[in-house]
């Protein structure tokens, strides 16, 4: 059985990736929500290069945001010993 302290860091890893979840996930949001809200906005005739123009910006400052987000995330899951995840 495990003890107590060797459990702590573990949870702490777990609680920062939850919280670093969901940051990410607010900020994917905020990149994403208003594309989305104009797409479905859209007349049945729009200018494409337009909208094309929005999904490609908000493509691109997500993967911005991977970039920051993923080896923060990395980080984290390097703190966690190989044979401590179930899986």
């Amino acid at each position: 059985m495990r003890s107590e302290t060797h459990l702590h860091p573990r949870a702490e890893v777990a609680d920062s990736i939850a919280i670093l979840n969901k940051t990410y996930g607010k900020v994917i949001d905020s990149i994403w929500t208003p594309v989305a809200k104009f797409l479905a906005a859209l007349p049945e005739k729009y200018d494409l290069g337009d909208a094309y123009e929005r999904v490609r910006t908000a493509e691109n400052r997500s993967l911005d945001q991977m970039a920051i987000y993923g080896p923060a995330a990395k980080q984290l899951l390097t703190l966690v010993p190989v044979e401590t995840v179930v899986i």
